[in-house]
């Protein structure tokens, strides 16, 4: 990422982009945290039937279109005749399942992106199209798969890489895998683990903080980036940190 943009720490992280207001993973979603002035955008990303990859939570449409299926076993054709938005309210009916290009195209030069890897074996194709579409070097790519963060490391040194946990206890494997970051449920953050991470020149990146109160308590104890729902509370909350 940007040593500009963390250098205005703790980093808000519109997940989903801003998703309490909009359809998560949605381009309407991107462009109400980017009009909010979210620094960074976080989505998911998963392959589909034909190779392409698109920005989708799920492994299946059933919860966030009016669809049913695997997404990888869809073409982008048909994925693109689902509704992603009329779930979330009238207003965003017809909103359509983004590929990944489309997401670093709206955000590029205006807020950093954290990736998240959701499916095995799609590192390099996800890493690839970071970088044709000139975003790479804004770009955070993060994964619950230690072999997927792992391989983003080896294809790219240089980019920053993060492991995400629900456990403190698999901190470590942060320094074994070598990558940047560690990024664990905001419950199991601690001021001890963002000091170690720190003397060690590693973040410390949290989700998913939706409430003042974390919010706060995330920054007091040193987090580098905090994840939220809520990109506008978390905006007008930690600007006055």
């Amino acid at each position: 990422m940007k040593q500009q943009l963390l250098a205005h720490r703790p980093v808000v992280v519109a997940h989903r982009g801003a998703s309490v207001e909009a359809p998560e993973n949605t381009l309407a979603a991107f462009r109400r945290a980017l009009e909010l002035g979210a620094p960074a955008m976080e989505l998911d990303v998963h392959r589909t039937a034909d190779g392409e990859l698109v920005a989708i939570h799920d492994a299946t449409v059933d919860r966030t279109t009016n669809g049913t299926g695997a997404v990888a076993e869809m073409t982008l054709e048909a994925l693109r005749q689902l509704d992603a938005g009329a779930w979330k309210g009238k207003a965003f009916a017809g909103e359509r399942i983004p590929t990944l290009a489309e997401v670093c195209r709206l955000a590029r030069g205006r807020a950093s992106l954290v990736v998240e890897i959701k499916a095995a074996g799609i590192a390099d194709q996800v890493v690839a199209t970071l970088e044709a579409e000139g975003v790479l070097d804004e770009s955070f790519v993060i994964s619950f798969s230690q072999e997927t963060a792992r391989r983003v490391k080896e294809l790219r040194p240089d980019t920053t890489v993060g492991l995400l946990s629900g456990k403190a206890e698999d901190l470590p494997l942060v320094a074994e895998l070598g990558l940047d970051a560690f990024c664990p449920h905001h419950a199991a953050a601690t001021e001890e683990m963002a000091r170690e991470l720190h003397a060690a020149n590693r973040l410390l990146s949290v989700w998913t903080v939706n409430d003042e109160e974390g919010m706060r308590r995330m920054a007091a104890l040193g987090a580098d980036l905090i994840t939220s729902d809520n990109p506008a509370l978390a905006l007008k909350v930690l600007r006055r940190e």
